[in-house]
């Protein structure tokens, strides 16, 4: 989505320039590419922190002692 938003704001830069006086458009835009990747990244870390939490329960099975250590 991220790569979506650049190559879009890349290929339409002067439009968006011409659209609003300042080139304010632009700073909104560049605003959002950095929300997306911060969205992005934050999902990625949820997705591998339960992946990793659910492994370590199966790993260690009915051992209480092992799931504490590890």
């Amino acid at each position: 989505m991220c790569a979506g938003v650049i190559f879009t704001v890349i290929t339409m830069k002067s439009r968006i320039e011409a659209t609003w006086e300042g080139g304010s458009l632009l700073y909104v835009c560049y605003a959002g590419i950095i929300l997306v990747a911060i969205v992005s990244t934050l999902a990625s870390m949820a997705t591998s922190i339960a992946v990793q939490k659910d492994w370590i329960v199966v790993i260690c099975g009915r051992d209480k002692q092992l799931l504490a250590s590890m």
